[in-house]
C-alpha cells in the first residue's frame, strides 16, 4: 500500500515525531507532499515532492500569495497535490495535524482517497479558538471527509468529539518513540546524606 503524508511545510525543527515516522517507514509509505521547503537538510533521508519546487510561473506566484495572505489553494497548486498523488500510485493520505488536513480537504475529496490524520495537540487544543472561534469551523471539512481521525490520548479523543468530529472516526494512537535514544541508568537506592 503506498502512502502519502500531507503536510503544509516540510517539518519545523520540533516535528521530530512526524520526523521519525517518514525517515523510518517502509519505502512505500514514506513519501512526503508539502507546499514549503524549510529544514530539509535538519530532516534528511525522506522523499518528498514540494510545491515549491515547481517553475516559478505567474500561477506559482499567484498560489504563493493566495497561500500567505489567505491560506487559500488555488486550482494550479491543487492540480500539482493531485497529479503527483497520481504519478506515485498513492493508495492512502496521511495528513499530520488537523489544520493540515484542511487545507488539503480537496485534494482529499478529488482524489477520492481515503485519508486519515493524526493529531498532535495545538491543532485540537488551541486552533479551534483562534479568530473567535472560526478555526472550529475550518476544521469541519475534515470531520466531514476524513476516514479515520488519530489522538494520541483519550483525553484528546474527547477533544475531538468535542469539536464536532463523529466518536466513530475517532481512535487512540499512541505515537510512541525510540527508546533506545533514551538509554535507562540504573540507580542505586540508598541512604542519602544530609
Amino acid at each position: 500500500m503506498r502512502v502519502a503524508h500531507l503536510k503544509r511545510m516540510y517539518l519545523l525543527p520540533t516535528e521530530t515525531f512526524v520526523y521519525t515516522q517518514l525517515r523510518y517507514a517502509a519505502p512505500d509509505q514514506g513519501h512526503l507532499i508539502c507546499r514549503d521547503l524549510d529544514n530539509v537538510t535538519m530532516f534528511p533521508g525522506v522523499t518528498f515532492s514540494a510545491f515549491q519546487d515547481t517553475p516559478l510561473t505567474w500561477q506559482r506566484r499567484w498560489s504563493d500569495a493566495c497561500y500567505r495572505t489567505l491560506r487559500y489553494m488555488t486550482a494550479h497548486e491543487r492540480n500539482f497535490y493531485l497529479e503527483t498523488i497520481k504519478g506515485l500510485g498513492v493508495d492512502l493520505l496521511h495528513a499530520h495535524y488537523v489544520v493540515d488536513a484542511a487545507y488539503f480537504i480537496d485534494v482529499k475529496r478529488m482524489s477520492r482517497l481515503p485519508l486519515v490524520v493524526s493529531c498532535y495537540g495545538y491543532d485540537v487544543s488551541n486552533f479551534p479558538n483562534v479568530l473567535l472561534g472560526a478555526g472550529r469551523r475550518y476544521l469541519h471539512p475534515v470531520w466531514d471527509n476524513a476516514d479515520l481521525i488519530l489522538a494520541m490520548s483519550e483525553d484528546m479523543r474527547s477533544d475531538i468529539v468535542a469539536l464536532g468530529c463523529p466518536p466513530e472516526k475517532v481512535r487512540v494512537h499512541y505515537h510512541g518513540i525510540n527508546l533506545e535514544r533514551f538509554p535507562a541508568h540504573p540507580h542505586k537506592i540508598g541512604r542519602a546524606h544530609v
